[in-house]
C-alpha cells in the first residue's frame, strides 16, 4: 500500500506528481499524465560528483520533496531526478551520462553498434537500430 505524502499538479494541464511512501519500496515519485491516464513510478535520483561521476540512489523524502518543486516550476522531467554536488551546468553545457547512454539512443550508442550503422547506410537495414518506447503517453496519430 502506498501512502501519499504530497501532490501537486504539473503546469500548463500536463497531470500531477505525487511523493509517496511505499512500505516495501521507500518512498516513490509518481506521474500521472492526464492524457490516456498513464502512470510511471521513480524510485531513484542521480547524484553526480564535481568529477563527473555519476551515483544513483533510492529516493528520500527530502529528495522527494525537492523533485517535486523542480516539476511544478517546469524544469524538464528528466532533469528534476538529477543532482549535482557543484552547481548544475547550463543546459548548453550539459553532457550526457553514462547511464543515460545505457538508455538512450544517444549518437555515441549508435556507433558502438557499427555494423547495423553501416548495413543501414549502404541500404541494407537488416537489424533494428533503435527502438524507442514512450509508456508517458498515448500516441495522438489518427
Amino acid at each position: 500500500m502506498k501512502d501519499l505524502i504530497k501532490a501537486v499538479a504539473l503546469p500548463d494541464g500536463q497531470g500531477t506528481v505525487s511523493l509517496l511512501k511505499d512500505n516495501n519500496e521507500g518512498y516513490l515519485i509518481e506521474r500521472v499524465a492526464d492524457r490516456a491516464r498513464i502512470r510511471n513510478y521513480v524510485a531513484q535520483y542521480e547524484y553526480i560528483n564535481k568529477e563527473g561521476e555519476s551515483t544513483l540512489f533510492s529516493m528520500t523524502e527530502e529528495k522527494g520533496y525537492e523533485i517535486l518543486e523542480r516539476m511544478q516550476s517546469g524544469m524538464a522531467y528528466a532533469s528534476c531526478y538529477i543532482f549535482y554536488e557543484d552547481e548544475a551546468p547550463n543546459e548548453t553545457d550539459l553532457t550526457i551520462s553514462d547511464i543515460e547512454h545505457q538508455y538512450t539512443s544517444t549518437g555515441i550508442k549508435f556507433w558502438r553498434h557499427q555494423e547495423q550503422m553501416l548495413n543501414y547506410k549502404n541500404d541494407d537495414p537488416s537489424t533494428v537500430i533503435s527502438t524507442h518506447i514512450s509508456p508517458e503517453g498515448a500516441c495522438n496519430l489518427k
